[in-house]
C-alpha cells in the first residue's frame, strides 16, 4: 500500500489507486459504521459515502501513511451524524464478530467469555464508551491516536477508557 500512497501525483487518486484503497480498508471502515448503527444496509452506504468523501478531500491527509484511521474517523463521523439527524434509529442487540487480539491480560480474559455476551455488553455501553472500546481494541489505535481522531484530550480518552471497561465488567459480571 505504501507504493500506491506515493503514487499519488498532487493527491489525487486514479481509479486503480482508489479501488485498491477501497478494497484494502473496506472491513475496518465498514465496522466502524456498523458498530454505532447496527444496520447492515445502512453500514454499507455511509461506507461508501465515507469513500467518496476521502477521495474528494484526500489532498487534505498530511500523513498519507494514516490513511485508514483516516477514513474510519470519517465513516464514524458520518454515523454519528446520521443519528444526530435521525433520532428514531432503532438500535439491534446484534453485532457481528470482533476479531480478537491478545495484547494485554483484560484482553485474554475477554477471549474466555463468550463472544456473544462481549457483543451484547459493547452494543449496551454509551456511544462515547463504546468508540473508544472499538478504536482502542478494534483499531489498535494509541491513546494519542484515539484522541486526536475523537479531538479529545488524551486523559479523557484515558478516563472514558477505564469507565467503559468499568461498565463492561459490571456487565459481564
Amino acid at each position: 500500500m505504501e507504493a500506491v500512497m506515493e503514487m499519488i501525483p498532487g493527491s489525487i487518486l486514479t481509479k486503480d489507486q482508489q479501488h485498491f484503497l477501497y478494497k484494502a480498508h473496506y472491513n475496518s471502515v465498514y465496522h466502524t459504521v456498523y458498530y454505532t448503527l447496527k444496520d447492515r444496509s445502512l453500514a454499507e452506504d455511509l461506507t461508501n459515502d465515507a469513500y467518496l468523501l476521502a477521495f474528494e478531500k484526500i489532498h487534505t491527509l498530511r500523513d498519507k501513511e494514516k490513511f485508514r484511521n483516516w477514513i474510519c474517523t470519517i465513516a464514524a463521523n458520518l454515523a454519528k451524524d446520521y443519528i444526530k439527524k435521525n433520532r428514531r434509529l432503532h438500535i439491534v442487540n446484534t453485532i457481528e464478530e470482533l476479531p480478537g487480539k491478545a495484547d494485554a491480560v483484560e484482553d485474554v480474559v475477554l477471549q474466555k467469555l463468550d463472544k456473544s455476551e462481549i457483543k451484547e455488553a459493547i452494543s449496551g455501553l454509551d456511544h462515547n464508551y463504546k468508540n473508544v472500546i472499538l478504536l482502542r481494541y478494534y483499531h489498535d489505535l494509541s491513546y494519542k491516536d484515539i484522541a486526536r481522531q475523537l479531538n479529545l484530550n488524551d486523559n479523557t480518552v484515558k478516563t472514558r477508557l477505564k469507565r467503559a471497561k468499568g461498565k463492561l465488567y459490571h456487565l459481564l459480571s
